[in-house]
């Protein structure tokens, strides 16, 4: 099963102004998901130059870097 999965009952979906609330979360949650993405891909864009290529190996922050 895929991770970040929403489930609704289908009775609750049907009560009265349930739809909007779904909807609603929805929205906010996708927002999240995009809001998470870009953050994430803007910290893989800042971190790389520091940690891929580094002459002394993956992990090893030279001093320059650092500083």
């Amino acid at each position: 099963m895929l991770q970040d999965a929403i489930f609704a009952r289908r009775d609750w979906l049907g009560a009265p102004g349930n739809e909007d609330i779904a909807i609603a979360f929805l929205r906010a949650t996708f927002r999240g998901w995009i809001f998470a993405r870009e953050h994430q891909t803007y910290q893989l864009h800042e971190v790389n130059p520091l940690v891929w290529p580094v002459p002394a190996g993956i992990g090893i922050t030279e001093a320059a870097s650092w500083d």
